[in-house]
C-alpha cells in the first residue's frame, strides 16, 4: 500500500508542477529592451525642387 501511495503522489507532484514550469515569464525580471527611434530627417527646398 505504501508503495502505491508514494507512487501515485510522486505522479501528481510531477503533473503539477509542470505547468508552472513551462509557463514561466522572465519579463518581470529583465523587461523587453526598446530602443528609440530615429527622427525622420528634415525636408529642404533646394532650388531644383524639394529633397527627400
Amino acid at each position: 500500500m505504501k508503495p502505491l501511495l508514494s507512487a501515485l503522489t510522486l505522479t501528481l507532484v510531477l503533473v503539477t508542477a509542470t505547468g508552472p514550469a513551462f509557463s514561466f515569464s522572465t519579463t518581470s525580471i529583465t523587461p523587453p529592451l526598446t530602443f528609440p527611434e530615429e527622427p525622420p530627417e528634415p525636408v529642404t527646398k533646394d532650388l531644383d525642387g524639394i529633397d527627400k
